[in-house]
């Protein structure tokens, strides 16, 4: 059984709001989502008799640990915990639960260390799930319209945020909106914190001789009681604001203090092993200043079987040295302690520290890692030369349990080297050595330290220059790729990784910005493709976000819900998913979603009331990949006139052209073909008619091939023969030449 302390000291004030929250007249069925060790429910569970709990979690020691709380306890009102991924839709949990049978859920200590789609996750999950008068309760650190306090509870978000930045804080204003979308409505917070002024200020203001009289002769007497009040701070805490009209659902918002820091990792590993070694013992770890000769000894250590390991503590510790010059000529605020003895992970500790006061040394130290190590540590762990490196091969290699914790900490400080803002080509430098490491971060088998990595890259694969960017998803593909046999959710985690940071780098969109967003969309959709069914997940949710929000613009048109669909975050992602959709259209699972994105597509309407006073006028050609929204009076104007028709004719032509291979063209194109000529038959402007004639004369040579074609064949004999390239597609080639130049010219 797992036991944290700070559950311990948490669980009474918790239970006395449960008390006062949730009803004792009839049976409830509650659902808590990230139970922890358990601690909570064994101590909840005799004060509610009537409530059935249903304990869950994503971690399986977690999950342990709740069995064994639950066995010891033998309490009958604990069920058997389940595995349960917030992060997805309820239809795709462990276990089936019927929308509306749930009373009450309950989230203690999650919402502020996981990502942001995590808590989207939960109150998806309480719309989906509570009954009509259910009750979400939460308990966590909340800033309250932006404010934030304690001071502690400032620094516990700077050092999550530091440590994750997806992590933090979350306003109580952003989780009312978020509630909003689901049919959920803050009811009341309880448990703000009152504050009260230490012993030791207190005193300076009512005796301050003898105030001043401790302060010089016993000042820890003075430091005593601040420290008894932060141990006992849950029992400092009273009623908080007044409660909210509730809708569906109400939400019990909890404070907390700092003091919960040590569940800040919800992804704690097993301590590695020790990998002391005794000629490392003796000699080559006594730090310093690093020289080229020194690097050049570290070289020769890493080429001898008996001294590569300590060639490669060296090394870690020559690297850990230049990120810390790199590190130095940052901006930072408050100190951060990257050279704490012991890391989360429990890795070995390296105690001894170089620096480096020459620039030769430093790209000494670069070369060697970048050039050197991976080739010495394959002969090392003795693998054929020139074969290439699996991850199943590193796992059985005989020394690998001895050079893993190095790799570790070697990838956590390269890491670090990669997060730390260099220029564009030492990056790229950075980025091909990260691609020889791939396999054997993968083979580390650390979930955090692979996940960390993938964020990383992610951040570069959405905001680096060109080549970096490509060399990023390579990066994240082949981690991916190797550490999906052991860890099968990991293509989950990236892709959620990878589209929210579609969304965000997607906001601002100009002719520079559009390579780059075309390539992330490429991106997804390439990882996407290796898994439908993780795709259509995926979808789902997604696709159901911005029905969502394109439901609230309809309902209640105001400028703030017009405005969160009348954006280009919002149109990129259509873009996406409907590229994808096609994509995928032979999955049956993927061809569900068809029917629901065609509804959104159908029912977004952007249109806007003319300007009956607006003027005319000729204006420079419209960009029309780079325009979201036109005015009136740019409505009224020969361009616009000429470049829509000119997008109309293309598409018609992109159209035409993807059916006209088909047997059944000439009757496709009947309806569309016809509409044409009634258009040039009324159309006075001889631009105008000039194309769409060339376009209906490409049309109906098509329709006359296909029909020739279709004559020669018998019924129940042979086949219609495919052109490499039908008139139409020459045509529609031809012009898509034309407007892609076009483009480049605007």
């Amino acid at each position: 059984m797992l036991s944290v302390p700070a559950a311990e000291r948490n669980r009474q004030p918790i239970l006395e709001v449960l008390q006062q929250v949730l009803p004792n007249d009839k049976s409830l069925f509650a659902l808590e989502i990230a139970s922890g060790s358990g601690q909570h429910l064994v101590h909840f569970a005799p004060h509610f008799p009537h409530v059935t709990w249903q304990p869950s979690d994503i971690e399986q020691s977690y999950l342990k640990s709740i069995n064994a709380y639950q066995k010891h306890s033998n309490l009958v009102n604990i069920l058997q915990p389940v595995r349960i991924d917030v992060s997805k839709s309820p239809v795709e949990w462990a276990v089936r639960i019927e929308p509306n049978t749930i009373d009450v859920i309950l989230n203690i200590n999650m919402i502020h260390i996981t990502p942001w789609y995590c808590t989207e996750g939960l109150f998806i999950a309480a719309g989906f799930l509570l009954c009509p008068q259910g009750i979400l309760v939460t308990y966590g650190p909340y800033a309250v319209k932006g404010h934030l306090e304690p001071e502690s509870n400032v620094r516990f978000d700077l050092n999550l945020k530091r440590e994750n930045p997806e992590y933090g804080v979350r306003d109580t204003v952003d989780l009312e909106r978020l509630g909003a979308l689901h049919g959920i409505t803050l009811e009341k917070a309880k448990g703000k914190r009152k504050r009260k002024s230490s012993f030791a200020s207190s005193l300076k203001k009512t005796d301050p001789e003898f105030h001043s009289f401790l302060k010089d002769n016993d000042k820890e007497l003075l430091d005593f009681e601040d420290f008894s009040a932060t141990d006992s701070d849950d029992e400092d805490q009273n009623e908080g604001p007044p409660s909210y009209k509730k809708s569906k659902v109400n939400q019990k918002n909890l404070d907390k203090e700092d003091d919960d820091e040590d569940e800040s990792d919800s992804e704690n590993e097993a301590d590695d092993v020790d990998v002391e070694d005794d000629d490392a013992e003796e000699e080559g770890l006594g730090g310093g200043t690093i020289t080229a000769q020194l690097v050049q000894t570290w070289a020769q250590e890493l080429q001898s079987q008996i001294r590569f390991l300590v060639g490669f503590r060296n090394l870690v510790m020559g690297l850990q040295a230049v990120e810390r010059t790199i590190g130095s000529g940052q901006a930072k605020g408050p100190k951060e302690d990257q050279d704490k003895d012991e890391d989360e992970d429990g890795d070995a500790p390296i105690k001894a520290k170089y620096t480096i006061k020459s620039a030769a040394a430093f790209n000494a130290v670069l070369r060697l890692c970048v050039r050197e190590l991976i080739p010495h540590l394959s002969t090392h762990l003795k693998f054929p030369p020139g074969k290439t490196i699996k991850v199943s091969m590193i796992a059985k290699a005989k020394g690998w349990n001895r050079v893993c914790p190095l790799i570790r900490t070697y990838a956590k400080t390269y890491l670090k080297l990669l997060s730390s803002g260099v220029t564009a080509d030492m990056l790229k430098v950075f980025l091909k050595h990260c691609h020889e490491l791939v396999p054997y971060i993968s083979a580390t088998g650390r979930r955090l330290l692979v996940r960390r990595y993938l964020r990383t890259l992610v951040r570069i694969w959405s905001r680096s220059e060109e080549t970096n960017r490509v060399l990023a998803f390579v990066a994240i593909f082949r981690l991916t790729h190797g550490f999906r046999p052991t860890q099968p959710d990991i293509l989950d985690f990236v892709l959620k990784q990878m589209y929210m940071s579609y969304v965000g780098n997607s906001k601002f969109t100009s002719p520079s910005s559009w390579p780059g967003i075309n390539f992330m969309r490429h991106s997804l959709n390439e990882l996407y493709a290796l898994d439908p069914r993780l795709a259509y997940r995926h979808g789902f949710v997604f696709i159901r976000q911005l029905a969502i929000h394109l439901r609230a613009a309809l309902i209640n048109p105001k400028k703030e819900t017009l405005t969160a669909v009348t954006n280009w975050q919002y149109m990129h992602c259509l873009y996406l998913w409907g590229e994808l959709i096609g994509k995928l259209h032979h999955d049956e699972s993927v061809k569900t979603l068809v029917h629901p994105f065609v509804q959104v597509l159908t029912i977004v309407d952007f249109n806007k009331k003319t300007d009956k006073k607006a003027g005319g006028g000729v204006m420079v050609p419209i960009n029309w990949h780079c325009v979201l929204h036109l005015s009136p009076s740019q409505m009224k104007t020969r361009a616009f006139r000429d470049g829509l028709l000119d997008q109309m004719h293309l598409h018609l032509a992109h159209w035409l052209a993807i059916h006209s291979t088909d047997p059944a063209f000439p009757e496709i194109a009947f309806p569309v073909s016809h509409q044409m000529r009634l258009f040039l038959k009324a159309c006075r402007v001889s631009t105008y008619g000039k194309k769409l004639k060339g376009l209906l004369n490409a049309s109906e040579e098509s329709s006359g091939l296909v029909k020739e074609d279709r004559a020669k064949v018998k019924v129940g004999e042979g086949e219609t023969r495919s052109w490499q390239e039908s008139p139409l597609g020459k045509y529609y080639r031809q012009w898509k030449a034309a407007s892609s130049h076009s483009s480049r010219v605007l």
